[in-house]
């Protein structure tokens, strides 16, 4: 009995990352860029520290721009590509930003295979393009995480003194996740993965939490959770319902008062740099 019991053990253990990217992830992978218009956007190939390609789109911040100097890393959600994001990262360069929109390993153009592990590689690898390639320092750079996407943000919040945290509909963790899914039996499995909560107590950033009040997919209380979790004081930290919004339509459903929000929120949090 005890070896059997070592024995599941150690399979469970090794199926965990496996369970993991099967349901956290759900690429669209591309053959070929669509016939779609990227508002002279930038193309560009982000190199990962293990050696995956990356693609993406540099949207340079619109003419007369007022914050020209800030950049967003646009980190999406779990499903497609950033060619089905590209009309809001031109949406957002319009509050004049400049804007980083990546795609993850397997997605879209990109190389590789996704993972957890591989997740964070990307997003550190597109954090640190900016960094190196476009020369913004750490202050002048915003983190807007959509969904899983919120995830990467606060993985890179945790180890960089950015200018703010803006997320979309964020997860509170793959574990409530999971239970949100009917996995009941095996969302122990997932303890300690893709975990927002954990990584919203260690950080101090601003903060602009945005969700909708009718999501089907992930529950307002879990971006709540997420937002109350936060380290940052109470007066750069902010939670916007928007009444009746889904998971997919939270920008829609809002109009022209979700960009005036994000707008208000990097104004206020800018460097003087």
């Amino acid at each position: 009995l005890f070896f059997a019991v070592i024995s599941c053990t150690a399979m469970l253990v090794l199926l965990r990352p496996l369970m993991i990217t099967h349901f956290a992830f759900k690429p669209d992978k591309l053959l070929i860029a669509p016939d779609v218009e990227i508002y002279g956007s930038e193309t560009l190939e982000i190199l990962t520290e293990d050696d995956v390609r990356l693609h993406a789109l540099y949207f340079p911040a619109a003419m007369n721009a007022d914050h020209d100097q800030q950049v967003v890393l646009y980190l999406h959600g779990n499903g497609g590509h950033l060619f089905d994001r590209i009309d809001a990262a031109h949406e957002l360069r319009q509050l004049g930003v400049n804007v980083l929109l990546m795609d993850y390993r397997a997605y879209g153009l990109s190389e590789g295979r996704i993972s957890e592990a591989g997740f964070y590689q990307d997003a550190t690898a597109a954090f640190n393009y900016l960094r190196v390639n476009k020369n913004f320092i750490d202050k002048n750079i915003f983190l807007m995480g959509r969904s899983i996407g919120s995830v990467a943000a606060l993985f890179l919040a945790q180890k960089n003194d950015v200018a703010g945290i803006i997320l979309i509909s964020p997860i509170a963790s793959a574990q409530a996740m999971a239970t949100e899914m009917g996995l009941g039996l095996i969302s122990p499995l997932a303890y300690g993965a893709l975990d927002n909560v954990a990584r919203a107590e260690t950080i101090h950033q601003p903060l602009l939490v945005i969700h909708g009040d009718h999501d089907t997919m992930v529950p307002i209380a879990q971006g709540r959770k997420v937002w109350q979790a936060a380290a940052t004081s109470k007066n750069k930290k902010q939670f916007i319902t928007v009444a009746g919004a889904d998971h997919n339509d939270v920008r829609t459903q809002a109009g022209d008062d979700y960009w005036r929000w994000i707008a208000a929120f990097i104004a206020r949090n800018k460097s003087a740099i």
